[in-house]
């Protein structure tokens, strides 16, 4: 819910109040001396009084509720200020030398001479596209209608009831009323014509103030002098049961931007009355604000939107506009080769990421860009070969990673940890797809930002790609520098991933691999925890490719583990690295790669 502000004229302050919970915010604002009127910009950020004592106007910041520099003179004993629809000028009607003062907002300076118009201005409203104003003359009973564009009037001004204290223009811009507190009356105007529409309407006693819900169907007047408030269809013209009951002397109402509640300002009892407009009765008690309130504003709801972009993908989405938390409009953008991830407010995948059709607090305009994730087509090549039968991972990160197999692939996991250091899922990710869990523990596969590794791919029966699973993960070519998804039977390329996160693995039919045996082709993820450090994993892999290819295994960017059945070529491998030799038996031997040479160390 917004907040509502009264100019309190006795003592000159201004009182915030919260309408959520129908309460006063804090302390009252110290304005000008004696503030008539109040108005809050389109935005909601600064409010306006018109100070009648010292003919100014002070600027509220309303974030902070404190005023803003000096008070800006205007002209005699200022009693009405409105802003425009564009909050671009305010406008000022001055009771005392009977002018209008415009007001640059972005200066917060008066603009040229203020514009002489009928006698005793009372009261100012702008028609919805900000072409035209109209004031209510309570001096000559009369309505004289502003050229916003030429800041002129035009034609004559024009006779409505006696004493109109009060003009609105309804949501349409197709009517005015004016409440006329000489003969307690409501005049229409039709303001294509510019003229009167049949009868003035009788309603309560001294009427001072009128208001029109959001979809202009009714309107309300607040009549001082018998103490009511009464409602007016404007669809024919005529009021509806009785006049409620409300404070003492109301002078001013407002309706909330829902158009669900009616706020009254009482001048002589000092409080602000609610009013549930779908029952047309008061809510509660009266609030107490400052002495004498004599206008009472509700700062608009400012409304934000969302650009949606396609970042590399195709098709249109419209922006998405509201005021309130809304679930966004779902992802309609499409991108060859690619699935769609999620929403991120940079391009890069870097900021804040909403999932498709998530809420988005539209606290804030933002543009929201596509992130994709590569599809994975095609067969993925191992990077284990048959001689190794008991490669060692020691996990240090979080991650995951998804193992695709052809149908009637089989593999075997075994050896995890003891289940409690970290936790691991094994999920089936295509249709059909059934597996059987011999053991559970724990395991991490997962890669840091910017790793190098060395692939040994086999050269027969799998084939090879690597696409990232990890949002924003590319796998680059160490040797070309390209972006890659698919390697060559047989080749032998290093590969960069560009962010921490996860690759994909797919092998081809006849690859013997992990956990179980698979019915049909398709896939399996297996999401991973953070690993302790002193937690291992042994990989049984069988496959029908012999060779004593060696596996590198990450440690860090600069250390590896590599597993063998014999020591690396001597031009293998980074200062600080391990290898495990294993040679057919239980026996292990532990390499150490120092001044560009591997030694036995255990």
């Amino acid at each position: 819910m917004p907040y509502a502000y009264t100019a309190n004229r006795t003592d000159s302050t201004v009182t915030k109040i919260d309408l959520s919970t129908f309460a006063t915010v804090g302390s009252a604002l110290a304005v000008g001396l004696y503030p008539y009127s109040i108005t809050v910009d389109p935005s909601g950020t600064y409010a306006y009084t018109a100070n009648n004592g010292p003919s100014t106007v002070t600027k509220i910041d309303l974030s902070t509720f404190t005023t803003v520099g000096s008070a800006l003179a205007v002209g005699y004993s200022p009693i009405s200020i409105t802003v425009d629809p564009s909050g671009t000028y305010a406008y000022v009607a001055n009771e005392g030398d009977s002018t209008v003062t415009k007001i640059d907002l972005s200066t917060f300076a008066t603009v040229g001479s203020a514009l002489a118009v009928g006698s005793g201005p009372y009261s100012i409203a702008i028609d919805p596209s900000g072409t035209y104003a109209y004031v209510a003359n309570q001096g000559s009973s009369t309505v004289t209608k502003i050229d916003l564009s030429t800041f002129a009037t035009v034609g004559s001004a024009l006779a409505v009831g006696l004493y109109p204290y009060s003009i609105t223009v309804d949501p349409s811009g197709t009517y005015a009323y004016t409440a006329n507190n000489g003969d307690s009356t409501v005049t229409k105007i039709d303001l294509s014509t510019f003229a009167t529409v049949g009868s003035a309407l009788t309603v309560g006693s001294g009427p001072y103030s009128i208001a029109i819900d959001p979809s202009g169907t009714y309107a309300y007047v607040a009549n001082f002098s018998s103490s009511t408030v009464t409602k007016i269809d404007l669809s024919t013209f005529a009021t509806v049961g009785s006049a409620l009951a409300v404070g003492l002397h109301p002078i001013s109402i407002t309706v909330d931007p829902s158009g669900t509640y009616a706020y009254v300002a009482n001048y002589s009892d000092y409080t602000v009355t609610k009013i549930d407009l779908s029952t047309f009765a008061t809510v509660g008690s009266a609030l107490t604000v400052g002495s004498y309130p004599i206008s009472i504003a509700i700062a608009p709801i400012p409304s934000y939107t969302v650009t949606f972009n396609a970042n590399g993908g195709s098709g249109t989405m419209a922006n998405e506009t509201a005021s309130s938390a809304t679930a966004l409009t779902l992802n309609a953008f499409t991108r060859t080769g690619y699935t769609f991830s999620h929403w991120n407010t940079a391009a890069d995948n870097s900021g804040t990421s909403y999932a498709d059709g998530a809420s988005y607090p539209f606290t804030a305009s933002a543009t929201l860009y596509a992130i994709w994730a590569a599809t994975a087509t095609g067969n993925l090549a191992a990077t284990f070969t048959a001689a190794v039968a008991s490669p060692t991972i020691i996990p240090g990160v979080e991650g995951n990673v998804i193992v695709s197999f052809a149908a009637a692939a089989t593999a075997t996991l075994t050896n995890l940890p003891a289940a409690g250091n970290v936790g691991a899922s094994f999920l089936a990710s295509s249709s059909g797809v059934t597996f059987t869990v011999y053991e559970t523990g724990n395991v991490a596969v997962s890669f840091a930002a910017n790793a190098t590794l060395a692939l040994a791919l086999p050269s027969a029966n799998v084939s090879t790609f690597f696409a990232a699973t990890t949002s924003g993960v590319t796998v680059e070519d160490v040797a070309t520098g390209a972006i890659v998804t698919t390697f060559t039977a047989g080749a032998t390329p290093t590969v960069r991933v560009s962010a921490a996160g996860s690759v994909t693995a797919t092998f081809a039919a006849s690859a013997t691999i992990t956990t179980a045996a698979f019915a049909i082709a398709g896939s399996v993820l297996a999401t991973f925890t953070a690993a302790v450090i002193s937690s291992e994993i042994t990989l049984h892999v069988a496959s029908n490719q012999p060779g004593p290819t060696p596996l590198k295994y990450l440690l860090n960017p600069n250390i590896h583990i590599w597993v063998s059945v014999g020591i690396p070529a001597a031009n293998m491998g980074n200062n600080g690295d391990f290898c495990y030799r294993r040679d057919g038996g239980a026996s292990t031997t532990m390499y150490l790669r120092a001044s560009n040479a591997w030694t036995a160390v255990a």
